[in-house]
Order: C-alpha cells, then sequence, then structure tokens
C-alpha cells in the first residue's frame, strides 16, 4: 500500500510528536509498505544554513519512504514574529494539499494544526478523490484557543466540524476528547481512543545521576518537577504562587524545566518574587526527560481550567510510567478517564495555588513515596499496532 503522511513538520525538525508519529512509519516501513511523508521545507529549530540547504530539496528516498517537500515561506528564525509565523501557516496549508495531489496514494493521514486549513484542505481532497483518510486529533483547535462565543471561533469551527466529518476515521487521544469530539461529528462510530505513548525510555541509574548532577537536583530535598513546554496554556503562575507559600519551608525545591512563549517571564516572575528555592533551567535533550520525571519527588502536570477536554498533555504517559507522586493543576473533578481509575494522581482545580500548596507540604511529609500508576491505555507496542491496524 502507499500510505501518506501530511505533515506540519518532519526531520531534521524535531518537535515532540514527530517522537508518536515515527514509531508507526518505520512500523509500516518494516511490513513492506511505501509511506510517503509530504511536509514543508523545515525551519523549526534548525540553523539559517540548514534552512538554506534544504531549500534545494525537494524530494528524498530511503528505502520505501518517500519524503515530499513543499517550499514554503520561510523568516530568519532569529527575527521570529506572529505576522511572519501566520505567513508560514498560511503557506504551508495550501502547499501540502497541492502536494498530495501528485503523490500516489491509497490512505492518508494528517493532523490538527491551527490554522485548520491545511487539514480541510487535505480532507476536501481525500472525499473528491475517494481516498480514505485517517485525522488525528491531538488537540481540537479552535476548542482550545478560543471561547465557542468568540468571532474567530464561529468563523474556524465550521472548517473544523467539516474537516471531521470529511475523513474515515477519526483517532484522537483521550475519552474526555472523543465526548467533546462527539458535539462535532455526527458518525460516533468514526472516533478512535488511542492514547500517547511515552517518547524516551529509562536506559540506566548512571545516566539518571548524571541528569541529577547537571541540574543540582538534590538527594536530601524533596524535589517539585515541571518539565515540558512552557506557554499560555500550561498556566505555571499556578506553581509559582504555591511556592511563594512554601518559601519557609527549605525541604521543597521546585526545578521548573523547558521552553515556550512564556519561559522567559515566568524566568523573569521567579526572580520578582525572589523564590530563591525555584530553579528554572532550559529545556533538556528528549531523551533525558524520562530521567526528569524518575528524579522527580512530586511530577507536576499543568494546563488552564477546560483544556483536559481539547487536549492531554503528551508528558502524562512519562509521568505515569515514573511512579511517582503526580499533581494535575486543570484536572476538573468531572474528567472521566479510565487510567485515572488505578492512579493516586492530586487534582487541583479552578487555579487553587492554595489548595496546591497544602498538597505539596502534605507529600513532602510522606514517609513512602513509591507509586504504582496504571499504564496499560499508553502502552507503546500496543497503541503503535492500533495505529498501523486504523491505517492498513
Amino acid at each position: 500500500m502507499n500510505i501518506t503522511f501530511v505533515l506540519f513538520y518532519y526531520l531534521p525538525e524535531k518537535p515532540t510528536q514527530n517522537y508518536i508519529y515515527q514509531p508507526i512509519i518505520d512500523g509500516l516501513l518494516d511490513l513492506g509498505h511505501t509511506v510517503n511523508i509530504i511536509t514543508p521545507n523545515p525551519t523549526r529549530g534548525i540553523s539559517k544554513a540548514e534552512q538554506k540547504k534544504y531549500k534545494k530539496i525537494k524530494y528524498e528516498k530511503i528505502g520505501n519512504l518517500h519524503i515530499h517537500r513543499a517550499n514554503a515561506f520561510t523568516y530568519n528564525p532569529h527575527r521570529f514574529s506572529k505576522l511572519k509565523l501566520l505567513f508560514r501557516y498560511i503557506s504551508v496549508s495550501l502547499k501540502l494539499p497541492r502536494k498530495l495531489r501528485k503523490v500516489k496514494s491509497d490512505v492518508v493521514f494528517t493532523q490538527t494544526n491551527p490554522p485548520i486549513l491545511m487539514s480541510y484542505l487535505v480532507s476536501r481532497f481525500t472525499k473528491k478523490k475517494k481516498i480514505k483518510l485517517v485525522y488525528n486529533v491531538q488537540d481540537l483547535y479552535p476548542d482550545n484557543i478560543f471561547k465557542p462565543q468568540s468571532l474567530l471561533y464561529k468563523l474556524t469551527n465550521p472548517f473544523q466540524v467539516k474537516t471531521l466529518n470529511n475523513a474515515n476515521t477519526v483517532i484522537t487521544i483521550s475519552e474526555t476528547m472523543k465526548r467533546t469530539l462527539l458535539t462535532k461529528i455526527k458518525d460516533e462510530s468514526k472516533i478512535k481512543v488511542i492514547y500517547n505513548f511515552a517518547i524516551s525510555e529509562y536506559k540506566s541509574d548512571e545516566k539518571k545521576e548524571e541528569v541529577r548532577n547537571r541540574l543540582n537536583i538534590r538527594k536530601d530535598k524533596f524535589n517539585v518537577i515541571y518539565a515540558g513546554n512552557i506557554g499560555y496554556v500550561q498556566d505555571l503562575d499556578v506553581l509559582l504562587r504555591a511556592a511563594e507559600l512554601t518559601k519557609d519551608n527549605a525541604y521543597i525545591n521546585y526545578h521548573i524545566i523547558g521552553e515556550g512563549s512564556q519561559a522567559q517571564r515566568i524566568k523573569h516572575k521567579i526572580m520578582e518574587m525572589k523564590l530563591d528555592k525555584v530553579y528554572f533551567h532550559p529545556v533538556q535533550p528528549i531523551g533525558d526527560a524520562v530521567y526528569l520525571y524518575h528524579l522527580a519527588d512530586v511530577n507536576v502536570i499543568s494546563i488552564l481550567p477546560n483544556v483536559i477536554r481539547t487536549a492531554l498533555p503528551l508528558k502524562v504517559a512519562s509521568c505515569l510510567e515514573a511512579n511517582k507522586a503526580i499533581i494535575f493543576i486543570g484536572l476538573e473533578d468531572d474528567i472521566n478517564e479510565p487510567w485515572l481509575d488505578k492512579t493516586s494522581i492530586v487534582s487541583i482545580n479552578n487555579r487553587d495555588y492554595h489548595e496546591l500548596f497544602l498538597k505539596l507540604q502534605h507529600l513532602s511529609t510522606k514517609q513512602n513515596n513509591d507509586y504504582r500508576h496504571d499504564t496499560i491505555c499508553f502502552d507503546k507496542n500496543a497503541n503503535i499496532c492500533s495505529y498501523i491496524q486504523t491505517l492498513l
């Protein structure tokens, strides 16, 4: 079979989502299928020299893997602006579906991306040509950004609804997101839930200690760790307000590790609030993430209220596998997920930093910090197989 992935990012770019897709692609290749990747010339996280090199590369073949690159609007990575990013989004959204017309495909796989234009145009083409479309909803745009009463929501939501209903199969990543999708999709039977799995593997205690020493995560302290994207949605101000209440407790240390649109603001706020037990670290190599979660006494997952209905942080699987205490800020009480039944996750609602403070104080006094979370929903091999079976 000819299976085509239409992806906003691909190698040499390394967004975390590609760590989910690459094992699926590798599995299809191992089965003898032909895999096409339709993607733009890369820009994210690479040098200007690499950008220039890939501007000239429109096609690559590695065995049965065919990479088709469309030259889209490109800007200097050191001269970022939201307007340039918008131009990039629109350019990619128009050029990838156009490239799809020239690539033989029995099945097409695409993903959610703001703006919705790319996925919508892909779905319109596949419906017209009667090609099977598998649509992966990792986060549900525009619900994850705009309020339903806003003009931008009303303008963009119809395109999402059409895309969802044009697809043959919609894969989403939580039961909660499935319930949100049911407000948009006419045929419930086309929705399939496949949870994201941990994207890095624990290999050695020696490596864990190397990461500990590099970031000075002390064994004689109670370490509260947030490792991940630092954006508006992550709402880390709640964690800082709780840390302010524990300033007099020298035993509790906080480590915030990552990058994102709010990283510099959070870093400056730590200094302004004089939080000398809160340590800010730059983003670490993706392979080291698993060790950060194992080094924590408490792993923190944080999102704004109601975001859980439109997205599930990728780090959830890794935090569960580390078998340490987990505090989930933004996990509402009415959320019903199968993996929550057999875990001891502490939920914090309504941005309640005082409740977070009390929970941290309590956890820091517990003698037994050994937890066993249910990770069966996040099984890597089983979920890769589910993706492959859905595509074939």
